[in-house]
């Protein structure tokens, strides 16, 4: 059994980057197993959770825990808030993105199956 404890989770930039640096979100992973891939992402005022992307071979589920994000897909857009899930489906040619336009830090969790190879197409 593995747990990860909501005090030990602490998000941060990618190694070697920084606020002013890094315009998305921060993250910390929970879980990485051979076929779960589970991580917590902090978003700040103002930013994008990464750039416009698909994947080919990936679902990705994303569960709002704290806050307010606008969800893209394409010209579709959605407000999501805590509580509120959104899935971004596989080998969809709309691009996707989230982004909090809101003025208050927003947290949400990212599930997906752990693909060995990257599955991100930007």
């Amino acid at each position: 059994m593995h747990i990860k404890r909501g005090r030990d989770i602490i998000h941060k930039y990618p190694t070697n980057k920084t606020a002013q640096s890094y315009p998305y979100a921060q993250s910390e992973v929970i879980f990485k197993t051979s076929q779960l891939f589970v991580s917590s992402e902090r978003l700040e005022p103002g930013r994008k959770a990464s750039a416009p992307h698909t994947h080919e071979k990936v679902d990705e589920i994303i569960y709002v825990t704290k806050g307010a994000l606008v969800a893209h897909e394409g010209d579709k857009i959605a407000n999501v808030v805590a509580g509120d899930s959104i899935c971004f489906n596989s080998n969809c040619s709309d691009k996707h993105f989230l982004e909090n336009t809101s003025n208050q830090p927003a947290e949400f969790i990212v599930i997906r199956s752990n693909q060995a190879e990257l599955d991100v197409i930007y």
